[in-house]
């Protein structure tokens, strides 16, 4: 997940949604990485908010319009903060140290007078969090990275080790030599990392793909020597490729000058097993590079316990016609829709998955598009995997998308991101275009019946948390029956939040 600079946005709209991460508890109840949103706003007085269902998480002074600290990991907008002083010009300058829930931790460095990193400092890897203490540690001279960087991991119950690194070139910052890198999605649940040898900043000749857990080879391939793009014959991992837990998934084809082309291959291997299954033969334009005719994807959750595939065809690079939502457990259509021929766009009626879906927790969405926006009723259910269309499940979750904008409005009950078999959490309460307002209630599946857990209110002209609210413990669920009880004002929470107990387990 790349971060960028959302100012010229922000100056346009005002507010917007951006794509951020999130820790959550995956259906083997280990922590991984998620995809969630989070949203960026600029007020009145010139500052950047980001906030998170109502709650303002950090507030950002922009002193140059060229720079903005977006933090798109969830974890570090809730617990982290830097501290340190400004310059006149509200340029950092000195020694600045990052604090993780109150506790100074053994990193940061220190700034010039002209607001740019100076000697020896530890930087926190985008995914860091508590549980996965990830940095890099090295020297800055004039702002840029120079000499030897070490990347080190270190959790809770173990010390600090080296997992990569490698050379910057003096004066330019270019990355040299050879190097271990470490997966952009890089977790608990696949620590995949990349390794080989870059040129003036670029990667040259052959990179290989390896699991840190047991330093096995899964994959690599060749980068050209000129222009540092992908050639020839490639075998890529899944970004939460797993050896333990979830099932072994590559891609196996061919790129020319950084792009895919010919037939590639999505291969599967079912964790503890050796059977290798080719699931998808997909065509790519020996030109352009783009997805031709008859096509095979993998949901995103894609896993030992819930085998999904999207299939369906492309044109002009554009999705087309019907696409199926397919269960390879069950060999059934579970889902599905249309999208435009023209604009490659959503229409009509659809049937979605559940972001959390697995075989343990089959729920799907049902509603319909319009131009790729979602319109009118929309329902979450569970269904059957060895039935298709069923219309007589029990409804678990309902709203309304407005048919001009798309943006939630009126009465709803959605589930929490979370929601899986151990944590069956649901909210409900109004929206107004697209955002929360008045009082919201918790509620927790207790055996059959719902039971309240918490809530609180939301401003109706802001959308903020104001007044008293009970929340769930952010990683909730059966074994951890944790609420906190405490204030919120304009969307900022006054501390303290008292922890409470709920005796159900």
């Amino acid at each position: 997940m790349q971060n960028k600079n959302y100012l010229s946005e922000l100056n346009t709209n005002k507010e917007i949604v951006i794509q951020a991460k999130q820790i959550y508890y995956n259906c083997q109840q280990v922590m991984s990485y998620k995809k969630t949103t989070i949203n960026l706003k600029l007020s009145d007085q010139g500052e950047v908010l980001h906030l998170k269902d109502g709650e303002i998480l950090k507030r950002e002074v922009i002193s140059n319009q060229n720079e903005m600290e977006t933090i798109l990991n969830l974890e570090q907008l809730k617990h982290l903060r830097w501290e340190g002083q400004y310059g006149k010009q509200n340029q950092k300058i000195g020694k600045w140290t990052p604090v993780w829930n109150e506790n100074v931790l053994e990193a940061g460095g220190n700034y010039n007078d002209f607001g740019q990193k100076e000697g020896i400092w530890v930087d926190l890897h985008e995914n860091y969090w508590e549980g996965q203490q990830i940095t890099y540690r090295g020297e800055y001279q004039i702002g840029k990275k120079v000499g030897n960087w070490k990347i080190e991991i270190k959790s809770m119950m173990s010390d600090p080790k080296i997992i990569g690194g490698g050379q910057y070139k003096e004066n330019t910052g270019e990355k040299i030599g050879m190097w271990k890198e470490l997966n952009e999605d890089f977790d608990q649940c696949s620590q995949i990392v990349q390794a080989g040898e870059y040129r003036n900043g670029k990667k040259i000749g052959q990179w290989t793909i390896m699991n840190l857990d047991n330093d096995k080879t899964i994959g690599g391939g060749n980068y050209d020597e000129e222009n540092g793009f992908k050639i020839g014959n490639w075998i890529e991992p899944h970004n939460k490729f797993n050896e333990e837990s979830f099932c072994e998934i590559k891609f196996v084809g061919q790129y020319n000058n950084g792009k895919k082309i010919g037939i590639w291959e999505i291969q599967v291997e079912s964790a503890g097993r050796k059977n290798l299954k080719i699931i998808a033969l997909n065509n790519y334009d020996q030109e352009s590079g783009q997805e031709i005719g008859k096509q095979t994807e993998l949901f995103e959750n894609f896993s030992n316990s819930c085998q999904i595939i999207y299939h369906g065809e492309y044109k002009n690079g554009k999705k087309t016609g019907y696409w199926q939502t397919l269960s390879i457990d069950s060999n059934t259509e579970i889902g599905g829709g249309k999208y435009d021929e023209e604009t490659g766009l959503k229409n009509g009626q659809w049937i979605e998955i559940h972001e959390n879906f697995d075989r343990h927790l089959p729920i799907g969405y049902y509603g319909s598009y319009k131009n790729g926006m979602k319109i009118g009723k929309w329902v979450t259910k569970y269904f059957e995997l060895n039935t298709v269309m069923q219309s007589d499940q029990d409804i678990i979750g309902s709203g309304n998308y407005d048919e001009e904008n798309g943006l939630k409005n009126g009465d709803w009950l959605e589930l929490d991101e979370n929601f899986w078999r151990g944590c069956q959490v649901k909210y409900v309460g109004k929206y107004k275009n697209g955002k929360k307002y008045g009082s919201w209630d918790t509620l927790h599946q207790r055996q059959k019946d719902e039971v309240k857990i918490g809530g609180g209110s939301y401003d109706e002209a802001t959308g903020l948390k104001t007044g008293v609210w009970v929340e769930l413990y952010e990683h909730f669920y059966r074994n951890i029956p944790i609420v906190f009880r405490g204030e919120y004002k304009n969307g900022v929470k006054q501390e303290p939040f008292n922890q409470e107990d709920l005796n159900f387990i």
